[in-house]
Formats: structure tokens, sequence, C-alpha cells
């Protein structure tokens, strides 16, 4: 977990490494409130807008929201029109994450990344390892919610996130895909969740559904469907303006996601 080079503590780390890991991790969890998952099924189900869009809503509530990607294949920066000017900033106080569109620090892979973006293949233990990394080495300052846009190829590793940080993260949001919702790959990937967190919400991922009235499927959770939209057209415009168009058909999912947030407080 320590990083020597940007640690305001080397002697301390050279002396006792485990006694400097405890120390870091205190100091920089103790400034994060609470942390709040968001995982999907599988991929291209709309994780991330949704938690893009998430973190805006909470910031515009009043609440210091910060946002990390998990994912290798990191979408985050191409949303918020990332460029090198201001990308992570290496201080003796740790890693200055960016800033986003909405005014709130960001994470992601593709920040570390030195030469084109590119998928990386590790095995499980170096994945989790950078991502304690990720979290412990970056000054998110005072922070009530730091959102984990989590991606589907490591859902099996949340279980192992909340290990690291027990007493900061116990809600999930879920994001399942509509055609599948009814399925027992569907019922075991929630009851998996049930037996360790809090599932705070289901979403149904965008459909053209006939019916406007959202089925239960027997999900014993809170679910809402998310409007369809239409993702050929979604690619031929700018990303500020698909995060525009998304968040004027989410906006009420948006609301009802933040309003059950403020439980976790």
């Amino acid at each position: 977990m320590h990083e020597c080079e940007i640690c305001e503590k080397s002697f301390v780390c050279e002396f006792d490494k485990h006694l400097h890991n405890a120390w870091i991790k205190k100091i920089r969890f103790g400034s994060i409130r609470r942390v709040l998952v968001v995982n999907s099924m599988k991929g291209g189900l709309g994780n991330s807008l949704f938690s893009i869009l998430l973190a805006a809503k909470m910031k515009k509530m009043g609440y210091k929201t910060a946002l990390l990607e998990t994912s290798f294949s990191s979408v985050l920066p191409y949303y918020f029109n990332f460029s090198s000017d201001n990308g992570l900033e290496l201080t003796t106080n740790g890693i200055i994450p960016p800033v986003s569109s909405f005014d709130y620090p960001y994470l992601s892979p593709y920040l570390f990344m030195v030469r084109n973006p590119h998928v990386v293949d590790w095995d499980k233990e170096s994945m989790l390892k950078f991502f304690r990394k990720m979290i412990i080495n970056t000054n998110w300052g005072e922070t009530d919610l730091l959102i984990l846009d989590v991606s589907a190829e490591h859902t099996g590793f949340i279980q192992d996130i909340k290990a690291f940080m027990p007493e900061k993260l116990h809600h999930v949001i879920l994001m399942v895909d509509y055609r599948q919702a009814g399925s027992d790959y569907t019922k075991s990937y929630i009851d998996y969740f049930d037996n360790f967190m809090k599932v705070l919400h289901v979403l149904l991922s965008p459909s053209k559904m006939d019916s406007e009235e959202t089925p239960s499927y027997g999900i014993k959770h809170k679910i809402s469907s998310l409007p369809f939209l239409d993702s050929t057209y979604s690619m031929k415009i700018k990303p500020e303006e698909i995060i525009e168009q998304v968040n004027d058909l989410y906006l009420p999912i948006i609301e009802e996601v933040s309003t059950a947030c403020l439980s976790i407080f």
C-alpha cells in the first residue's frame, strides 16, 4: 500500500512499513465518510454513465463526492474530455486527482497509463493491489461519498474491496440486464451481494419494453427500469452531449436513487 516516492513520512516507512501502512490508511480513510459501489452483472449496461450522473447529483445536493473507476478499459476520462494538462498531480501529500466537468474529483486506471491506453490483463492479486493503491495513495480530501464504479469483470473483487474498508463500505447499487431480469443467473447475482452487503437499488438496463410498468421479476429489492437510449445515435455525438442526453432521460431515476443514498449517512 505504501509508495515511498510520494510519501510524506518516508522515514517512518523505512523504520516500520506495517506501522506506516496503518497510519496512512487511517489518514486517507479518515477523510472519506462513506463508500458506495455501483456494479453491473455484465458490460455495456451503462454502469459508468449512471455512476457519473449519480455522483453529479450527490454533489449538487451538497455532498462532497468523488468517483473512482476500476475498469482498465477506462471511460471516465473520455466523458470528462480528459487532457494531459489536467491529469494526475503527484505531491508529498499523495496523488491529487483531476476534477471532472461536474466539479468532483475522479480517478481511473487510464490516468496511470504513460503510453497509449490499452487493456491490461493481470491476475487477481495484482489487480486488488492496484485498486488498494489507487484508493490509499490518493488525497481525496474531505469526502462525504466515494462512489466506486466497479466493472462487471471485477464483480468478484467487491467482497475483497469491502474487507479492505469494512467500516466504510456497506451498500451497493446493482445494474441488471432487463433481458435476464427473471433468470436464475440474475437471482444468484443479487443473492451473492445479499450475503455481505445491503442492496440499495436494482436498476434494469435501458430497454424498449412496451409496458411502462416496471416488472418486479420476483426481486425483493427496490427496482427501477432505466429509459431507453439509442446507442447507435449516441455514438455520433460528443461525450458531454451524451451525458446531457442521458441526464435528461434518467433524471427521475437519479432523483430516486440519490434520495435512497441519503439513508447510508
